[in-house]
């Protein structure tokens, strides 16, 4: 039996709201080898634990204000540090927009296009899971720079935005 690896988790900040846990759903749908981990109460050295246990190489806290995704924090399980943060500045899902919700049969993210100004997005997405070569990537990736602003754009085809993220 073929069991995959996990490399990635996703979890939420205590008492997540709905369009929290839609953040998350989204990503653990586009992201490859990664999984939902509910938080419950844990703390976050138990989270990490157990994410370590896992085999996980990092986990993505979706934090929260108000009910909303307010920013994401990835850290790295080697030396449970803390790789990255953004704020989310902004946030629209195909749900939003009253379509259908993301499919289960993505077959990887890549990253296609990046402007400048926005290095950090790109690494944080290569840890992520997302390559750099998007022959068999079914979800691109484009970030363009606005502002202060790194808009990051998930595609499903060319006319299709799937998610669409604005970091700080």
């Amino acid at each position: 039996m073929h069991t995959h690896r996990i490399k990635l988790i996703f979890t939420t900040s205590r008492d997540a709201g709905s369009r929290v846990r839609s953040l998350e759903n989204y990503l653990s749908l586009i992201f490859p080898d990664s999984i939902k981990l509910n938080r419950g109460r844990s703390s976050l050295e138990s989270i990490m634990r157990t994410s370590q246990r896992l085999g996980a190489n990092f986990l993505c806290i979706i934090e929260s204000k108000m009910g909303n995704p307010s920013a994401l924090k990835l850290f790295s399980l080697d030396n449970f540090e803390l790789k990255y943060f953004f704020d989310i500045a902004g946030l629209s899902l195909l749900s939003d927009r009253n379509e259908r919700s993301p499919h289960y049969n993505y077959r990887g993210v890549c990253i296609d296009s990046i402007e400048d100004g926005c290095e950090r997005v790109k690494w944080f997405m290569i840890d992520m899971g997302a390559s750099v070569l998007c022959e068999s990537a079914s979800v691109k990736v484009k970030v363009h720079k606005e502002d202060d602003d790194c808009i990051v754009r998930f595609n499903e085809d060319e006319s299709k935005t799937i998610m669409s993220l604005t970091l700080r």
